[in-house]
């Protein structure tokens, strides 16, 4: 069972990090390069805080 589980969180991982990739163009399309990477980086620590907070 844990060779499944480690194997779906593999292809879970590969379709986060490619899409990342995907949504980065399609960004940089419509915003310049810093003010795009200073969007992500706040969207980030918004999840970390909220994540920090909640345990």
């Amino acid at each position: 069972m844990n060779r499944y589980r480690n194997g779906g969180l593999f292809l879970t991982l590969c379709l986060i990090w490619g899409t990342t990739f995907v949504a980065i163009s399609a960004g940089l399309l419509h915003f310049p390069p810093v003010l795009f990477a200073a969007f992500r980086y706040d969207l980030a620590a918004i999840l970390l805080l909220a994540y920090g907070y909640f345990t």
